[in-house]
């Protein structure tokens, strides 16, 4: 989605139009204010941008959003605009991307994590090529500390296996499938065993080995070939 629908939307979700200005005796237009405050990284930048002082600038757009800003002063603006329509400006890659693309963050402002799962998803890699005994304590250490919550997830993992297995599956297949996993690789089910549109058997023409980093970012999904 560009940029120019995102504002789109957020003018929509405020009840504004393009020819709304801040104020009466303001010439900028909240379109121009919104786009200031979504790109750059501070309301300093901001006001730069549209060559206003910060003061002034920060004092006008709070009066003229007041009705709809219920945000508090350590929220970024652009937080709280794009979450007005549930996206989130990823501060790694600087992506807006929709709330789904976030992992979760009870800490925040709008309960979303400020990095994307993408980037999440390369700042851990990373992490871990850098720091193998370290990641393998902190995994170590996070087994032992949920240790319930694993064991009832491979509870529901075998219950699961068990009924996507069809009297005719070739066991001793699959079992070669396992056994053949290089190292650093995962076996996954090429149709997920619990999809959101379809779901595939425990079949060995239905597994195939996948990095640990290609696996998580397949989750539950079926990518066609």
């Amino acid at each position: 989605m560009t940029l120019d629908i995102l504002i789109d939307k957020i003018l929509s979700e405020l009840g504004l139009t393009y020819t709304d200005t801040l104020s009466k005796n303001s010439p900028i237009l909240c379109v121009d204010a919104i786009y200031a405050l979504i790109i750059e990284e501070s309301i300093k930048d901001a006001s730069s941008l549209l060559c206003v002082s910060t003061d002034s600038f920060e004092q006008v757009i709070r009066r003229h959003f007041k009705v709809y800003c219920n945000k508090d002063s350590k929220t970024k603006w652009s937080t709280y605009l794009l979450g007005t329509i549930e996206h989130r400006k990823c501060r790694v890659c600087s992506n807006i991307l929709p709330y789904s693309s976030f992992s979760l963050d009870v800490s925040k402002y709008t309960d979303i994590s400020s990095i994307c799962k993408e980037c999440d998803i390369s700042k851990n890699k990373l992490y871990s090529d850098n720091n193998p005994d370290a990641q393998k304590i902190r995994s170590h250490t996070h087994y032992y500390n949920n240790k319930a919550d694993y064991l009832a997830r491979n509870a529901q993992r075998r219950a699961l296996k068990l009924q996507a297995t069809p009297p005719w599956a070739d066991l001793n297949k699959i079992r070669e499938v396992y056994r053949n996993c290089p190292e650093g690789y995962q076996v996954d089910h090429i149709v997920p065993l619990q999809g959101e549109l379809v779901c595939g058997l425990h079949v060995e023409n239905n597994l195939q080995h996948l990095s640990a980093i290609e696996n998580r970012q397949k989750s539950n999904k079926f990518i066609a070939g």
